[in-house]
């Protein structure tokens, strides 16, 4: 009997030891298989995230603007330079769409058809661009795929993904083994996302409503129509963020859009002991979503509209839209209408040119042009614009407190949206613009009356029509540093920043209107020679004229 009870202990301890172990067993299994799920969560998310990363700084180059991105990039890329040897900025096509609305708002506001039909013009380029980037973001989610960064860079999202997720993964425990990485990067948007690109302030002014917008920035993948054009712009956020991957879409249902949500899918195979201690084969999936970053670029100068009165000021021209309201200049044509097509003027000759659309004449009215020119400045200061401070400043008369002596005033629009108004008392009566490769000048002679009884040339000089290496020439839109002369005493050939020459008389490009010269004079014009370099351009952060208007005393000898 003893030993019968002896036996029976034995084997239920066995038993129980049994299953003891089949519980350990079965645990340490199972604790395995838990530990597999975040370990995977990890290493998706740093994939999708990395993929977002990459995406953002893939940079397009187009004919139509220039450098365009997902995300703005100030002219500081080594592979985004232009003939001048200095950088160019990329713009992010989130602050393109932005700019283009606003500026169409303006043209609205200011009652200008010219500048509608500009506004029109950038938004018709901005769909190409638009175009041409979402195709080269669909293809770099391939697998082999190369773009470029602003420095000119490869970037491949792909492998930058698979490093991320690899680098990611936590060391499998118990001489577990890990099957070839099959990883999936997908390409679409996300409901109930924003940008960080602001609606056009004041908000009242914008016509965003409050399904339109988040955080006084506009909504991403909503249509934010205006004049029957659509703007729909893309996620971005300050930096690459995750987002719930139930909110993922392959596309929002609305037109236009720019894809630039990632979803990243991985799947992972892993060979484990089973709760009997047997190789299994245990295959995960997982996801996760990420949208790319947008690094605003906050324009730090922009380039300076300035009205240039190297005689004194006009009566009669009291405010800067005097000039485009005055009566008895609406019918005044240009005389000439030009563009240097191989290099600055006057180091090399001007050519007859057109600025069509949207002026289609040989010899437009003199305030249309100023039109585009002023239109050529407001679209350089992107969304920072502050739609009632523009309208303001147009109307507040000119500061006349230097008198009759030669004088500069000079606006630039701040990263705010401020307007900075300065005078400078300045010799400019023997300086001259240089005009910039690919850019235009246009003069009129006897352009105004004033009451004091004298006649006044207007000569309009816009160094950013064009902008991009292909169509903006040598220095690509860009304004010219050194452009603005530093205060002197009246007459003084002083210049600031860069050296100046006389303009030879072989070059010399006088215009004449009934036997008089009205522009340039061989050998009195001092000259800015714009400079070379490398790196950031002087003038993305130091002041320089973009557009001039300027008046000169007419000369009937």
């Amino acid at each position: 009997m003893r030993r019968a009870a002896g036996n029976t202990l034995i084997l239920t301890v066995a038993v129980l030891i049994g299953i003891l172990m089949t519980i350990l067993t079965f645990g340490l299994w199972y604790t395995q298989m838990l530990g597999r799920t975040p370990e995977q969560k990890t290493a998706i998310e740093a994939a999708a995230l990395a993929a977002a990363r990459a995406l953002s700084k893939v940079v397009v180059e187009t004919d139509e603007i220039g450098f365009v991105s997902l995300s703005d990039y100030g002219p500081v890329g080594k592979g985004t330079a232009a003939d001048d040897g200095y950088s160019l900025p990329v713009i992010g096509i989130n602050t393109l769409l932005a700019t283009v609305r606003l500026d169409m708002i303006i043209a609205d506001k200011l009652d200008d058809k010219i500048m509608r039909q500009m506004a029109k013009n950038d938004y018709q380029r901005a769909m190409k661009v638009k175009d041409q980037l979402v195709t080269v973001l669909k293809s770099a989610i391939e697998p082999g795929a190369q773009c470029k960064d602003l420095d000119g860079n490869p970037v491949e999202v792909v492998e930058e993904a698979i490093s991320a997720y690899k680098s990611n993964q936590v060391r499998l425990q118990r001489g577990g083994t890990v099957a070839p990485l099959t990883l999936k990067i997908d390409l679409g948007c996300a409901k109930n996302t924003s940008t960080n690109t602001p609606v056009p302030n004041p908000t009242g002014d914008g016509l965003v409503n409050d399904t339109q917008q988040m955080f006084g920035c506009y909504k991403a993948y909503v249509d934010v129509p205006y004049n029957n054009s659509s703007f729909v712009f893309a996620a971005t956020s300050s930096s690459v963020t995750l987002i719930d991957p139930k909110l993922y879409e392959e596309s929002p249902g609305t037109p236009y859009f720019i894809p630039s949500i990632v979803r990243c899918q991985a799947d992972h195979q892993y060979t484990i002991k089973n709760s009997v201690g047997v190789d299994t084969q245990v295959r995960i999936h997982d996801m996760a979503c990420a949208q790319a970053a947008n690094n605003l670029d906050p324009r730090p100068s922009s380039g300076a509209l300035t009205f240039s009165f190297p005689d004194g000021m006009v009566d009669g021209l009291v405010a800067p839209a005097s000039i485009f309201q005055a009566a008895n200049l609406l019918t005044s044509p240009v005389d000439t209408l030009e563009s240097p097509l191989t290099g600055d003027y006057p180091q090399v000759d001007l050519t007859d040119t057109k600025l069509y659309p949207p002026l289609s004449d040989d010899h437009p009215k003199a305030v249309d042009i100023g039109r585009v020119a002023l239109y050529d400045w407001i679209r350089r200061a992107g969304t920072n614009p502050n739609v009632r401070i523009l309208i303001t400043m147009l109307n507040t008369p000119f500061d006349q407190s230097l008198g009759g002596q030669g004088q500069i005033h000079i606006y630039e629009i701040d990263k705010t949206g401020k307007i900075n108004y300065s005078i400078r008392g300045t010799g400019i009566q023997s300086t001259t613009r240089t005009v910039s490769h690919k850019q235009w000048r246009a003069v009129s002679g006897i352009f105004v009356h004033d009451g004091a009884n004298r006649y006044f040339d207007l000569i309009v000089k816009d160094d950013v029509h064009l902008s991009g290496r292909k169509l903006g020439g040598q220095h690509g839109g860009e304004p010219l540093y050194g452009q603005i002369p530093a205060s002197a005493p009246l007459k003084s050939t002083v210049l600031s920043h860069w050296d100046t020459f006389l303009m030879p008389p072989a070059l010399a490009k006088a215009v004449v209107r009934n036997g008089q010269e009205i522009d340039e004079h061989a050998g009195d014009s001092v000259y800015m020679i714009p400079p070379t370099g490398s790196g950031k351009r002087p003038t993305y952060d130091k002041t320089s004229a973009a557009v001039d208007f300027k008046f000169r005393l007419h000369s009937f000898k």
